[in-house]
């Protein structure tokens, strides 16, 4: 389980890293005829807070660009006070605007001419960079977390075993101690014992019967020799 758990975190940072790359904003592009004294919108529907998007416009006539809250846009009327950022009379004109909460945004271009329709080209890209700083920091949390108990995992086991070693050794080292010399009645029978020492001789009943010194007896080959005559008598 613990194992399975490891390779999915791994899986997730993976493709949370390879998102920057990819996916890291959405662009939108439209081009558009702007009848006079009317206007032309879109919403940020996919902007969260803390994104920031980037707005581009350009005309053949000068028009106005303005950021407004979803909620405002049906009393607008070409209100500047209730635009969160404006650019008036502009025939070309880039900006970025960080969102500030998780409320929808319209972008709106109004065409202020009372004859002449605009042309508009206008773009605008959302970078969600803060968002995937956010979850990159979320998995990095659970990836630390899961390092650490994969070590203090790691470290009891290691405990473990050294304690069952402990104790193998110390129960084999009991059993070592009460172990008789040789086996106990009923269990088996004796190992054959060593044969039993000769009582000391007393050299000087053993002369030689050459010199009369006293023999030696040498238990290698059970012999008695004279150390005199240099021979076995």
């Amino acid at each position: 389980m613990l194992k399975k758990t490891f390779i999915i975190i791994m899986i997730v940072l993976i493709l949370l890293l390879s998102i920057p790359n990819t996916a890291a904003s959405t662009t939108e592009k439209k081009d558009v005829q702007i009848d006079p004294e009317d206007d032309e919108f879109a919403s940020f529907t996919w902007a969260k807070k803390g994104d920031k998007v980037d707005v581009k416009v350009t005309s053949d006539i000068p028009v106005n660009v303005y950021i407004i809250l979803n909620t405002d846009y049906s009393s607008f009327d070409n209100d500047y006070s209730k635009a969160k950022k404006s650019e008036i009379g502009k025939t070309s004109t880039s900006f970025s605007y960080k969102i500030p909460d998780d409320q929808t945004y319209y972008l709106v271009i109004y065409n202020p001419s009372n004859s002449t329709t605009a042309t508009v080209d206008y773009s605008y890209t959302d970078f969600f960079d803060e968002r995937l700083d956010e979850a990159s920091e979320a998995v990095a949390g659970i990836f630390g977390m899961a390092a650490a108990i994969c070590a203090v995992i790691v470290i009891a086991v290691i405990v473990v075993i050294v304690l069952i070693i402990y104790f193998l050794i110390r129960s084999s080292s009991r059993k070592k101690q009460q172990q008789y010399p040789y086996p106990p009645p009923g269990q088996g029978s004796y190992p054959p014992q060593p044969p039993p020492q000769q009582p000391p001789v007393d050299q000087a009943s053993h002369p030689c019967p050459t010199c009369k010194s006293a023999l030696t007896l040498v238990p290698q080959y059970n012999k008695w020799y004279c150390e005199r005559c240099g021979k076995y008598p």
